[in-house]
């Protein structure tokens, strides 16, 4: 039973990010490519961190100062990240100009905020993945009836670290998780716009900033998750919060307006209900016309044949 309880919370961490993928990447290999370079980059902050939390020893159990390095050094991977990318295109540019043809050079240069949303739902897949994994490991296996691990005499017995306090933590953590994930795509939008636009205007360092602060707050939340349920439920909501601020703010980045944004759950609906219509029409024109074939069938065997003079 934990084991489709944790195949559940994996569901739910990762949904939307799966239903991004079939519906945006998956069908391009160069954004496949792009998106386990973005997940690349994560991992070698996750790399430097790690060297980092090792090395200075007298902080190796303050958690805030891991907290604060990891940050610092995925947001340096995700300029380092975009640094890369402009270079590339640069290069593929000059390629293409040469007259060599070269496949989703077009796309590579002519949709950066793509371009952001490919490499940042990589980099947010990823830092979901590192964020659940050890609860779900935690709560993965066979169920044991009995006493729980809190009880001195026993607990050494036991290597379960989920308690009877935390029944709500594999579900809260599979929520802020899916959370993360949108945050990192929104981010990379908002962090790649600002470098974007560091040649034309002075507030480029605006979105910049909001990353950096939206994405500390995020992680400083986190630290109120085992406070409780009633926290649990103000740290999501907050968690939430900020990523509607984020998700707005990157529809104002990348152009999409208010009328828009209306129009898209109507133009949904519309598409969906051509598509039944269409399917219901399509079985009525196979029946009538298998109808109007067999009844043309019959008259013509009924009839004389006849010529027809030229």
């Amino acid at each position: 039973m934990t084991a489709f309880a944790g195949i559940a919370y994996l569901l739910i961490a990762f949904s939307p990010a799966l239903a991004i993928f079939h519906k945006v990447i998956a069908s391009d290999p160069l954004r496949i490519i792009l998106f386990v370079l973005g997940a690349f980059f994560w991992l070698l902050s996750l790399l430097f961190s790690a060297l980092i939390w090792y090395a200075a020893v007298p902080l190796r159990n303050t958690l805030v100062f891991a907290v604060c390095v990891s940050i610092a050094l995925q947001e340096l991977a995700r300029l380092l990240h975009f640094i890369l990318l402009k270079k590339a295109q640069k290069g593929l540019s000059k390629m293409a100009a040469n007259g060599m043809h070269i496949s989703g050079v077009h796309t590579l240069h002519h949709a950066r905020h793509m371009l952001a949303v490919v490499c940042g739902l990589g980099m947010g897949v990823m830092a979901a993945l590192f964020l659940i994994i050890n609860v779900i490991a935690d709560f993965w296996g066979e169920g044991t009836v009995g006493l729980p691990a809190t009880v001195p005499e026993v607990a050494d017995r036991f290597d379960v670290k989920l308690f009877a306090k935390d029944e709500k933590f594999p579900l809260t953590y599979s929520l802020s998780a899916c959370i993360l994930t949108l945050c990192h795509m929104c981010w990379t939008i908002l962090f790649w716009d600002g470098c974007h636009k560091k040649r034309y205007t002075n507030t480029w360092w605006t979105s910049i900033a909001f990353v950096v602060a939206s994405h500390y707050v995020v992680s400083a939340l986190s630290f109120w998750n085992r406070s409780g349920i009633t926290m649990q439920t103000i740290v999501l909501c907050a968690q939430l919060g900020i990523l509607l601020m984020n998700a707005i703010y990157s529809c104002c980045v990348v152009g999409i307006t208010w009328t828009m944004a209306r129009q898209m759950p109507l133009a949904a609906a519309k598409h969906l209900y051509t598509v039944i219509t269409c399917k219901e029409g399509c079985h009525r024109n196979v029946r009538s016309t298998d109808s109007n074939s067999d009844a043309r069938r019959i008259s013509s065997m009924n009839e004389e044949p006849h010529t027809v003079n030229t």
